[in-house]
């Protein structure tokens, strides 16, 4: 039997979508908690951990998700720290403590990835004067 509080009770559907990704339970608890992430490619083997991210618990499995925002921020902060860590390895290799020159392999991936974009701010093309 539904009362007259169900019918002015907003419906929240996106709440009901949501499970856990592992034991499919909907019972799902929302959190703010440090998220773990683990870089791939020339950074296999670092990780970053991301602070205060907001992410859906499970009650049943304890599995972490998280919420669209929480995507948000986590890629937002692997881009910085990406861009950190590859910065401090590019500053090790020009600075070499032995005074010698850098390992020719080392020194030409680092170089790869420190050419610069050629982005244009603003719809302007490069090589004119701002007006």
């Amino acid at each position: 039997m539904r009362t007259w509080f169900s019918f002015l009770k907003p419906i929240d559907r996106k709440s009901a979508a949501r499970a856990c990704q592992q034991c499919s339970s909907t019972s799902l608890k929302r959190t703010v908690a440090t998220y773990p992430v683990q870089l791939t490619g020339m950074l296999a083997g670092r990780h970053l951990d991301v602070y205060r991210v907001e992410l859906d618990r499970c009650r049943q499995c304890g599995h972490l998700m998280p919420t669209p925002e929480g995507k948000a921020k986590i890629k937002r902060c692997v881009k910085v720290g990406k861009k950190v860590i590859i910065d401090s390895i590019l500053n090790a290799v020009t600075t070499d403590q032995d005074g010698g020159p850098p390992s020719p392999m080392l020194s030409a991936q680092m170089s790869r990835l420190a050419k610069p974009r050629n982005r244009v701010k603003g719809g302007r093309k490069p090589g004119l004067a701002n007006p």
